[in-house]
């Protein structure tokens, strides 16, 4: 592919990950605080999976431009080699498993029977396994998600 076609990809990639993760900012401080719905957590959460796919996406088109790695349409591939090939030099451990968490949670989110509100939290039922959200653990994965821009700064 062109390196001119590559550059233009990166930076559309990069600025859909930036609009997404504004807009997840401002669910989690200014709109989630107001509405108090424990239900909108999902929502923020689907924002910051938009958010981690772009990134990804956009810095495997940057690693493609000097090696010989492929970016995919499909999203779980492009985490598999975003995973394998960028992530143990750029990412800790902790900081990868929280990102993992995000796509595992919105996996079993769609995939869930039931949905819940219980003590402040938000239980998500998939078969006999269940995943817990609260606005604090959102953050933190928030702050995750961010964290990655810095691949950038770095580069």
């Amino acid at each position: 592919m062109d390196k001119s076609k590559v550059d233009d990809k990166i930076i559309i990639s990069l600025e859909r990950a930036q609009e997404h993760f504004k807009t997840a900012a401002h669910m989690i401080y200014v709109t989630f605080p107001i509405i108090e719905d424990k239900h909108f957590l999902v929502k923020i959460m689907d924002e910051l999976y938009q958010t981690l796919n772009c990134l990804v996406k956009s810095i495997l088109y940057y690693e493609s431009k000097n090696k010989k790695l492929f970016v995919f349409r499909n999203a779980r591939l492009n985490f598999k080699v975003f995973k394998k090939k960028i992530a143990p030099t750029k990412l800790d451990f902790a900081e990868l498993t929280k990102l993992e968490q995000i796509i595992n949670i919105r996996r079993k989110h769609k995939k869930s029977q039931m949905e819940f509100v219980r003590n402040e939290k938000l239980v998500i039922l998939n078969q006999d396994k269940f995943e817990v959200l609260t606005i604090d653990k959102v953050r933190e994965f928030h702050d995750s998600v961010g964290k990655l821009f810095s691949y950038f700064s770095q580069s």
